[in-house]
């Protein structure tokens, strides 16, 4: 099997790049990441329509906050509401079209490649498409991040050691400090999912007012480019987990292993130097330019 191939940078589709990969683990586990991150954009800009109609009702008296979040689980309402909103809204429902376009393609592609792979029972692995509404109304699970929990524990250490902490009091005080910041976050899964109904029919709204249509012939490289390096980004993180699945699964050979990490530095070197052409290097700086 060749490792060489070109592909166009200029006018770089992620989707045919990962549909053509040489190597199956990868180009199935990239498939999955990018359908998953897919829905997660979708999600993200739905909520942010939630949060602006929502605010721009409770800024008009229209209602409590609570009790807004309820009506417009209504689709009349959140119609009208979506329609009469005075916050600029626009980028989120181009987002949110720009990604549905993808949608189908992204997941459908991860279907077809995941039986190309084995589970950890020797198995071909099996990939469900998810319904968009169950993507939304899935339950929410928050966990604390490793930089937050390493920061809480540095914290805990320095104060501990300026005021001559017993060893014992600071382990109780990390887990207390951890204890309540998990207990934060399931508040606020909690919420989360007290909201989806609402920001799924946000999302409906927004879907009827995407420009886009079936038959258009939008292409990856025409997406927000900022949405484009995070779908990169994405495929390129797991690219990375290929191999690390493969360093655990028995059922496949020392030599499909090592085949499967070569071919996932590969494709980090080539999705790498995607993001760092001229045409990603000159939007971030305009981005950047942009937020001072």
């Amino acid at each position: 099997m060749s490792n060489d191939r070109t592909f166009s940078v200029s006018h770089f589709d992620l989707l045919d790049y990962v549909r053509t990969f040489p190597q199956a683990d990868i180009a199935a586990e990239m498939a999955q990441g990018l359908a998953f991150r897919i829905d997660v954009g979708i999600q993200q800009a739905s909520r942010e329509i939630f949060k602006a109609v929502r605010q721009d009702l409770f800024d008009k008296g229209v209602d409590g906050l609570s009790e807004l979040t309820i009506a417009l689980r209504e689709s009349d309402f959140a119609g009208q509401s979506f329609a009469d909103c005075g916050i600029d809204t626009t980028n989120w429902v181009q987002q949110i079209g720009d990604l549905w376009t993808f949608r189908e393609a992204a997941h459908n592609m991860a279907a077809e490649l995941a039986p190309l792979t084995l589970d950890f029972r020797g198995q071909p692995l099996k990939y469900m498409i998810p319904d968009i509404e169950d993507v939304f109304m899935g339950e929410v699970k928050l966990k604390l991040n490793n930089d937050t929990r390493r920061r809480l524990v540095k914290n805990v250490e320095r104060r501990a050691k300026a005021l001559d902490m017993d060893e014992d009091i600071v382990k109780q005080v990390v887990a207390k400090k951890l204890e309540r910041k998990e207990d934060r976050l399931k508040d606020i899964g909690i919420t989360l999912e007290e909201q989806a109904s609402a920001v799924y029919e946000l999302f409906r709204q927004a879907l009827l007012k995407s420009p886009h249509t079936a038959g258009d012939d939008f292409r990856f490289y025409q997406l927000d480019m900022q949405v484009q390096r995070t779908l990169i980004e994405q495929a390129t993180t797991n690219a990375g987990r290929a191999e690390e699945r493969a360093e655990d699964n028995r059922f496949i050979s020392d030599a499909q292993a090592d085949e499967i990490s070569m071919f996932a530095i590969k494709a980090e070197k080539e999705l790498k130097s995607v993001l760092k052409s001229d045409r990603f290097v000159t939007a971030a700086r305009i981005a950047e330019a942009g937020t001072i």
